[in-house]
């Protein structure tokens, strides 16, 4: 954006329609949205999605597993048959390859690396423990390997929760980040994990 004289919009949950609306109305060249955020404002007759020329699909599989897809087909339903699609997904499963088809026409496909391959600048490791004992094992591992910084992800925001606050009584400066905490609560917290005020992030994944 800051090398172009394009002028751009982000809709997203958690924020307040009303200004996103004022900024719509000031005209945008590119949009950035979630799927059900951006449907509500075409649904106010605030979008109107006839001349878009390129549609950016970006984490198609992660939409795919939080169930945004119908939203997508129901988006690229409004839009001209005729346009650029790029469609972004780090797998592509037989099912990704399907929805992949309703979107493009004689695509090409751009692979970046191997399936299931990982940067050579990535130490990977397995720790085996117990459900119960995953916890102890994480302090253990965040103590003997004298971590300063960790992105920590887990698959559902109760287990988030429980986890942050149990680093939290255990002298670790840990938070939480996740979908139904406010977007100005999360961005408050990247914010504060960047200055370095929280050193352990546990994420939703």
């Amino acid at each position: 954006k800051h090398q172009t004289k394009l002028s751009s919009a982000l809709l997203i949950g958690g924020v307040s329609m009303d200004e996103q609306s004022r900024k719509l109305e000031r005209g945008a060249d590119v949009l950035i949205a979630t799927p059900g955020r951006l449907l509500d404002h075409v649904e106010r007759g605030q979008v109107v999605l006839r001349g878009i020329q390129m549609l950016v699909i970006d984490e198609t599989d992660r939409m795919l597993d939080m169930g945004f897809i119908p939203d997508v087909q129901k988006i690229v339903r409004l839009l001209p048959a005729k346009r650029q699609t790029l469609f972004f997904s780090a797998t592509l499963s037989p099912e990704i390859r399907r929805i992949g088809a309703e979107f493009v026409t004689d695509p090409k496909e751009i692979s970046v690396s191997a399936p299931s391959s990982a940067s050579v600048l990535v130490e990977q490791g397995l720790l085996q423990t117990t459900p119960s004992g995953k916890r102890d094992a994480l302090r253990r591992l965040l103590e003997v390997k004298g971590v300063q910084n960790a992105l920590i992800f887990l698959n559902r925001k109760k287990d988030v929760d429980v986890l942050a606050t149990s680093l939290k009584r255990h002298g670790f400066a840990a938070a939480a980040i996740h979908g139904d905490l406010a977007q100005s609560v999360r961005m408050q917290t990247l914010e504060s994990f960047k200055n370095g005020e929280i050193k352990f992030l546990v994420a939703s994944d």
